[in-house]
């Protein structure tokens, strides 16, 4: 039930996530390979759902957000994980899904307007400069 919840939730914030119109069809959180910790029976009195910071590295050509199977992101995730969410386990179940990352860079170099459309969710084009 509570996991149950979470993919619930989860897909929600997606929905309402400004970087949705870049990504493609909503992301299948039923599918656990979309998940990097997802607790079967909740057995702890506490639930922690866990975001890790930016796991994906951009290489040239990538667009504005990163897919769910991304292989920089898919690597990077764990380690920030092990970094940070390991102080809950003693008491808490942890869920912690992947997903999909914005390239931070390219949005903070994009002029005014397009870091507009970007914010009301309009992209200008696909490329990462958000030219024309």
């Amino acid at each position: 039930m509570r996991l149950q919840t979470l993919k619930w939730v989860l897909t929600a914030a997606m929905w309402l996530c400004p970087f949705a119109a870049f990504a493609a069809a909503a992301t299948d959180y039923s599918n656990a390979g979309h998940w990097m910790y997802a607790p079967s029976g909740g057995k702890m009195p506490v639930d922690v759902f866990y975001l890790y910071p930016t796991a994906w590295q951009p290489k040239a050509g990538d667009g504005l957000v990163c897919d769910i199977d991304n292989s920089s992101m898919l690597t990077g995730a764990p380690a920030a994980y092990a970094v940070t969410a390991t102080a809950f386990e003693p008491f808490a179940n942890i869920y912690a899904p992947f997903y999909r990352q914005a390239d931070a860079g390219a949005t903070l170099s994009m002029d005014s307007d397009a870091a507009e459309a970007l914010l009301r969710d309009k992209p200008p084009s696909g490329r990462r400069d958000g030219g024309v």
